[in-house]
């Protein structure tokens, strides 16, 4: 096997690699976003922010190797898709996460303005026509 292949068929491994361990990292901090969890989300962020470093180490050396990439295996291909659909459900709890975050600041400040006084029983609320 001539060295350029090799070295292709090593950097796809590799690649393979980084995406199963960012698909593996994305599942457990889901966990993390379910229970609230700031510290081990803040652990998870930081393994993901590696692993992407290291997938962009990866895609430089693929392009020092050969401009053509070889086409991707079934199997990286399968871990391609488990990683996108990874992140779209990532960033779906980051969202609903951060909506509850905003809920729970706005419950802290209370209300804007007091409360209108309760109207007397039998009484209507006067309208003004204008």
């Amino acid at each position: 096997m001539p060295i350029a292949e090799q070295s292709s068929v090593e950097l796809n491994d590799r690649r393979m690699a980084v995406m199963s361990d960012l698909t593996e990292c994305l599942t457990q901090a889901e966990v993390a976003i379910a229970r609230m969890d700031v510290a081990a989300l803040e652990q998870h962020c930081e393994r993901q922010f590696a692993l992407c470093r290291e997938w962009v180490a990866a895609q430089s050396d693929q392009k020092a190797v050969s401009d053509n990439p070889p086409l991707l295996g079934s199997e990286l291909e399968n871990t391609a898709q488990r990683l996108h659909y990874r992140t779209r459900v990532h960033a779906a709890l980051l969202r609903r996460m951060r909506r509850a975050i905003l809920v729970l600041e706005n419950m802290s400040v209370g209300p804007t303005s007091p409360y209108a006084a309760p109207v007397a029983s039998g009484e209507m609320p006067s309208r003004t026509r204008s």
